[in-house]
Formats: structure tokens, C-alpha cells, sequence
């Protein structure tokens, strides 16, 4: 994972962690302290991250800041989709996770049988032969 993709990951656990109270006084750690911090935080690394990797997309910062926090509190797509609003947008959720390098396993998984795929190729199979084949 780059760095950046780090960032948002140790902000957003921020976010969810809940602090304990075990004597007359909790102790909270680290350097942000209430969650308006967290989330200008979070929003401040979304749009370094838009203007990086020119990330375009019809969701604004604010609604990539709640992609990449409500991903982290294990939402689908479809749900967080739903938390913007509008049940609809969750290919747009998706395309947007995905240019904010936040990946889901099923991600990663080929649409096609791997196994298959290296057959074919080592049978020296063409592009075309392998796409009717898988």
C-alpha cells in the first residue's frame, strides 16, 4: 500500500476507536483529539490524494471522506452508496475506492479461471483462442 493509502487507514481507525474508562480519567493517545480534528484530518488527506493521483469522479471530497471512513467500518458499496444518499451511486462508490487504492478482496480476483489461463498459455494459445476459451 503507498503511503497515503497508510494515512488514511491509521485515521480512519482513529476515527472508529472508541476510548475506555477504566479509572477517575481516560487517557486518549496521540496527537488528534476530538473527531472534527479526525474527519478535517481525513478530509485534508482525501484532496491530496484527488490532486496526487488526479482522481476524477462525481463524488466530492466530503463524500470520498465518508467512502474511505464507512469502508473501514466494513460497509459494502451498495451501503455506503446508500449512507451518501442515493442508492445508485454504488459503481460510482466503487470506481472512487478503488482511485483511492482502498481494494477489496473480490477486487483482485480474476474474472476467469487462473488455472485455465495458465493452460492456455503455456499451449501457446492466442489472445483470441484464450478469450472463447475463459
Amino acid at each position: 500500500m503507498s503511503g497515503r493509502t497508510d494515512q488514511l487507514r491509521d485515521l480512519v481507525m482513529k476515527i472508529g476507536a472508541t476510548t475506555k474508562v477504566v479509572e477517575k480519567q481516560a487517557t486518549r493517545h496521540g496527537s488528534l483529539r476530538g473527531s472534527g480534528e479526525i474527519e478535517r484530518a481525513l478530509l485534508g488527506v482525501v484532496r491530496e490524494m484527488i490532486k496526487q493521483y488526479s482522481i476524477q469522479t462525481k463524488l466530492t471530497p466530503e463524500q470520498l471522506s465518508s467512502v474511505v471512513r464507512l469502508f473501514y467500518k466494513g460497509l459494502s458499496d451498495t451501503e455506503i452508496a446508500e449512507q451518501l444518499g442515493d442508492r445508485a451511486l454504488n459503481k460510482t462508490v466503487s470506481r472512487a475506492r478503488i482511485k483511492l487504492h482502498l481494494f477489496r478482496e473480490t477486487d483482485l480476483k480474476p474474472p476467469f479461471d487462473k488455472e485455465e489461463f495458465l493452460r492456455l498459455t503455456d499451449a501457446s494459445k492466442s489472445v483470441k483462442d484464450m478469450a472463447e476459451s475463459l
